[in-house]
């Protein structure tokens, strides 16, 4: 594509990870020698699935074509929209989850997870501190060791916008997280000090990987699925069934 390492530097200047600006590259080259306009090529490279069970173009694949495009455009006419109001325009990727439909969570979903993954660390631990504090998967993520006060039962959580909020953790819940620190997180003695880290131990959890690593624990004899911001209203729902006013 005319312009293709322009367009690399463009995506890097704005905040681009070097490797995300290739790729992206990549896509526009492949948009280039396709010969069709970059909303078509888009709609025209990503299959939905016709019918449940389908398989169609996987959700991941979806949504790095559509960053790609919509990066594509904004570079092409800066003056006219902004990045987010292409990418707003183009092909949603939330339809395209290899034919899996997601479905509503109940107790009994949940508390199947927490049985399913007992010897899966972290995984344990983060859905027990979904369920118990509705926090958002991003907050989860982002908690560090410091942000556990295990002698005033205390966790905080960094929300939207920088956003910090601290809650009253159950001895329950305290309970699980020491034993994970001691047991798992200690011994492998990441760097940094987030409590979650990634498969390889060497950088933080991200929300996108959580989400990953949750839906592989699926129920063969379930239709579907449920998401961890789903766990985030069923805790809202106990609340307020405790008769908790909500803000």
């Amino acid at each position: 594509m005319p312009g293709a390492e322009d367009f690399r530097a463009f995506l890097r200047k704005a905040g681009c990870r070097p490797s995300t600006a290739v790729a992206y590259g990549n896509l526009a080259n492949r948009i280039h020698a396709s010969g069709l306009d970059p909303v078509a090529w888009l709609n025209a490279s990503c299959v939905f699935p016709e019918a449940q069970g389908a398989r169609g173009t996987p959700k991941a694949t979806v949504a790095l074509r559509r960053a790609a495009v919509s990066w594509l455009l904004f570079w092409r006419n800066p003056e006219g929209k902004t990045r987010r109001e292409w990418s707003a325009t183009l092909l949603s990727s939330r339809g395209f989850d290899e034919g899996k439909a997601r479905r509503a969570a109940d107790p009994e979903d949940i508390t199947a997870r927490k049985t399913e993954t007992l010897t899966d660390e972290p995984l344990h631990t983060i859905l027990y501190l979904l369920d118990y504090t509705g926090a958002r998967i991003a907050e989860v993520c982002a908690l560090q060791l410091g942000d556990v006060d295990f002698h005033v039962k205390e966790l905080t959580l960094r929300g939207k916008r920088g956003k910090t909020r601290t809650i009253h953790a159950s001895t329950k819940l305290l309970d699980v997280v020491k034993r994970y620190i001691d047991t798992v997180r200690t011994p492998r003695d990441p760097p940094g000090d987030w409590l979650f880290y990634g498969k390889r131990w060497t950088t933080k959890l991200w929300p996108t990987s959580l989400n990953r690593d949750l839906r592989a624990y699926r129920d063969p004899g379930q239709p579907g699925y449920f998401t961890p911001h789903q766990i985030r209203h069923h805790a809202a729902t106990r609340l307020v069934q405790g008769g908790f006013d909500l803000p």
